[in-house]
């Protein structure tokens, strides 16, 4: 009985329910924050990046006003592409390449993304200048995603680094993760740059056609739509010109394609 009694008392004693629900709530209360950071930090990157992307397209229109008032869908749809492209990177950053990086090959990695992008910067400026605007812009894209691949597996290695080391910072990491930074943030401008170049050169710009209602002779594309106001831009050989109007008054954006308008008792609605 005194046994029984003594194995009794060193038992621990069941939670009880209550305390059970308050542990499950602050798991899934932790796991909710978590995401939510998680999100935030996505939104604040995407948006970084499609502002980069965006910047560097209206400058090559000479038109970064049309930036002021940009809403945060707009930038964000641009931010998308550069976005993928890290996240690329940090699935290869996972993978069995990144395990054979060693430190001391850290700095040639660091080197070959300088050459690789000086390359692919020339690249870049040869096609520009004998107008392949087209090819020029493949080339950035293929070099943002080779931009952020590089960067990720840098940037996979410095924490590996500074894990061992109970994350002493030192100057070199530091300057290491700035210059990546700065590489992947003037390359995501540069694509933009580049699609500029592209889209205000008619020949190759891949903006669609819009035909005002009492201007149908008029040659004007639309680089965006905010509201209810459209914004287009003619483009001859000097500096292209702009207009605002409102949605109502477009008869039709790329009508090779299809109407943007309703017909007379459905008109003025946008698709």
């Amino acid at each position: 009985m005194g046994s029984r009694q003594k194995q009794n008392s060193l038992r621990s004693p069941s939670p009880r329910r209550d305390e059970s629900i308050v542990r499950a709530y602050q798991r899934a209360l932790s796991l909710l924050l978590k995401l939510v950071s998680g999100l935030a930090v996505g939104s604040v990157v995407v948006y970084v990046l499609g502002w980069l992307r965006s910047y560097g397209y209206y400058e090559s229109f000479r038109a970064e006003w049309i930036l002021i008032g940009m809403p945060f869908s707009e930038i964000a749809s641009r931010g998308i592409y550069p976005l993928g492209a890290l996240l690329f990177g940090l699935l290869l950053s996972f993978s069995d390449v990144a395990q054979r990086l060693v430190r001391r090959e850290l700095r040639m990695v660091i080197i070959l993304i300088s050459v690789l992008l000086f390359f692919e910067a020339v690249a870049i400026f040869y096609y520009s200048a004998i107008e392949r605007y087209e090819t020029a812009a493949q080339i950035a894209g293929t070099a943002l995603v080779a931009s952020a691949s590089f960067s990720m597996l840098v940037f996979g290695e410095i924490v590996l680094e500074l894990d061992q080391t109970n994350f002493r910072w030192r100057s070199e990491h530091v300057l290491t993760l700035m210059w990546v930074l700065l590489s992947f943030g003037g390359v995501t401008f540069l694509l933009g740059s580049v699609e500029g170049d592209r889209d205000k050169i008619e020949t190759t710009s891949t903006l669609p056609h819009a035909v005002i209602v009492d201007k149908p002779n008029d040659h004007w594309r639309l680089l965006t739509i905010r509201e209810d106001m459209s914004y287009l831009v003619k483009l001859p050989q000097g500096r292209p010109t702009f207009k605002i109007i409102n949605v109502e008054r477009l008869d039709s954006i790329d009508p090779s394609i299809e109407s943007t308008k309703k017909k007379p008792e459905t008109q003025g609605q946008m698709q």
